[in-house]
C-alpha cells in the first residue's frame, strides 16, 4: 500500500511551498533584525574606540604629570604645562 502512495507522496512533497508574500515578509524582518545588531555592535566598537582612546590619553598624562584641558566646543586639547607657559607669558610685562 505504501508503495502505491508514494508516487503521490513525492508529488505532494515537490509542489509544496512557502507563499512568495510570506517569504518576502520573513526576509524583511530578518533584514530588519541584521541591520539593527549590526548597529548595536558598530556603536559598541565605536563606544570602545572612545573609551581606549580616552583611558590610552589619560595614561600618557599620567606618564608624563601633565594635565590636558579640552575646549568643549571646538575640541582642542592643550595641556596644564602649555597653559601655565601661556599664563606666565600673559603677564609678564612687555619686553621681556
Amino acid at each position: 500500500m505504501y508503495a502505491q502512495q508514494l508516487p503521490t507522496l513525492v508529488a505532494i512533497w515537490k509542489s509544496w511551498g512557502v507563499n512568495q508574500a510570506v517569504y518576502r515578509e520573513r526576509m524583511d524582518a530578518a533584514l530588519k533584525s541584521m541591520r539593527e545588531t549590526y548597529q548595536i555592535m558598530q556603536s559598541i566598537h565605536d563606544n570602545q574606540v572612545r573609551t581606549y582612546a580616552n583611558t590610552n590619553a589619560g595614561w600618557d598624562e599620567t606618564i608624563r604629570e601633565v594635565t590636558s584641558i579640552q575646549n568643549t566646543l571646538t575640541g582642542a586639547r592643550a595641556s596644564e604645562h602649555q597653559r601655565r607657559a601661556v599664563d606666565r607669558r600673559s603677564t609678564e610685562p612687555a619686553g621681556e
